[in-house]
């Protein structure tokens, strides 16, 4: 056999692939079908569905957490603060002068006496929020049964707070501690970034507003002052408590 016959021998054999020749790879060169399978990248759909409501729920958390103090203290207590007062030492001193000439009057003696918000919150900002451990101690009248105080202080790792104080006449303790917030994001003159703090914190805050604040006099009734100026009109009974 020549080499021409072998070589056209070969071209045409059942197993060979011939040189020169185009060879296409169908489905089926294996003998049967080829299997192919696709990998999935990522996350089903009820993964992340269920991202989507973990993240929902960590963000409502977060929002309760940062809004838990504006809503505990209320808006009207951060309007109340958040007021400009030109407090002055020589305006505390003249409260602290009042509050002895109270305490000098006969027991059981009936009293009336005003106080402007200025008036109290001078009182508070340079005498008693110091012995209190307050820095910037702030004071103001929101109603005639209620005030909020602000400040730093130590209790509360030196970070701002404000609380609310109801006034109630006639109680052994007048001015009863409500609600406490300590500021965490600080974000202006706002209620957001505030959260809610058990008032058993500033418990002792609370006795001694009562002690130096109220003196030994009991509170018998108490207004709102209607002149130009904010304030309270209070009414009590010497040497009572």
């Amino acid at each position: 056999m020549s080499e021409e016959e072998n070589a056209g021998g070969n071209e045409q054999g059942s197993g060979g692939v011939g040189a020169g020749r185009d060879v296409t790879a169908g489905r089926d060169i294996a003998g049967r079908d080829i299997v192919t399978s696709t990998t999935q990248v990522g996350l089903s759909e009820r993964a992340v569905l269920r991202l989507v409501i973990v993240v929902g729920v960590l963000v409502f958390i977060t929002a309760a957490c940062f809004f838990s103090g504006g809503i505990a203290v209320g808006v009207g207590a951060f309007a109340a603060i958040n007021r400009e007062v030109n407090s002055s030492l020589p305006v505390a001193q003249s409260v602290q002068i009042t509050l002895q000439k109270i305490e000098a009057l006969p027991e059981g003696q009936n009293f009336r006496v005003e106080f402007t918000e200025r008036q109290l919150s001078s009182y508070f900002k340079f005498i008693l929020a110091p012995e209190l451990g307050i820095e910037d101690g702030k004071l103001r009248v929101i109603s005639a049964d209620q005030i909020a105080i602000a400040g730093s202080t130590d209790i509360l790792g030196q970070r701002r707070f404000v609380a609310t104080f109801s006034i109630n006449p006639e109680s052994a303790e007048p001015l009863q501690l409500q609600n406490a917030a300590v500021q965490v994001v600080d974000a202006g003159p706002s209620s957001f970034g505030w959260v809610a703090v058990p008032t058993l914190l500033l418990g002792p805050v609370e006795d001694r507003i009562n002690q130096r604040l109220v003196g030994n006099f009991q509170i018998t009734a108490v207004s709102e002052l209607l002149g130009a100026e904010r304030g309270l009109e209070i009414h009590g009974i010497a040497g009572s408590r």
